[in-house]
């Protein structure tokens, strides 16, 4: 049962699994940088003047700015252009979540942040 497999992953295995995404994360940002800054490399709109960096970049462009494509929170006035950042929205504003370091008491909103605190505070800990 392939069930079972995910059964047998320890927490060790998790945090390589997450590593190897942060490295996979890292070398693509790497390349759309190296295209975008370095080779030059752009995605105009056919609609407008706008130059994006990026494919998903101009997908967000064309979808909030030509289809006014908006998120409204179905709790309170706040409305974004993206669905993620309506999600962190959501979690953090109306869920509560938080995400609290495991070496002292500092606690944020955003997984991002804590990820930073952790290099930048408790360099070389494994979280």
């Amino acid at each position: 049962d392939p069930l079972d497999i995910d059964k047998e992953k320890t927490s060790e295995d998790t945090l390589k699994d997450h590593d190897l995404l942060r490295v996979h994360q890292k070398k693509s940002a790497e390349k759309t940088h190296q295209d975008t800054q370095h080779k030059g490399v752009q995605y105009p709109c056919n609609q407008c003047n706008y130059i994006a960096t990026g494919r998903q970049v101009l997908c967000n462009h064309k979808k909030t700015k030509l289809e006014g494509v908006q998120y409204p929170c179905n709790q309170c006035d706040y409305t974004t252009t993206r669905s993620s950042i309506l999600r962190m929205h959501m979690e953090n504003k109306h869920e509560g979540v938080q995400y609290p370091c495991n070496q002292c008491d500092y606690t944020t909103t955003r997984s991002s942040i804590l990820r930073m605190h952790m290099e930048n505070k408790h360099e070389g800990v494994q979280y």
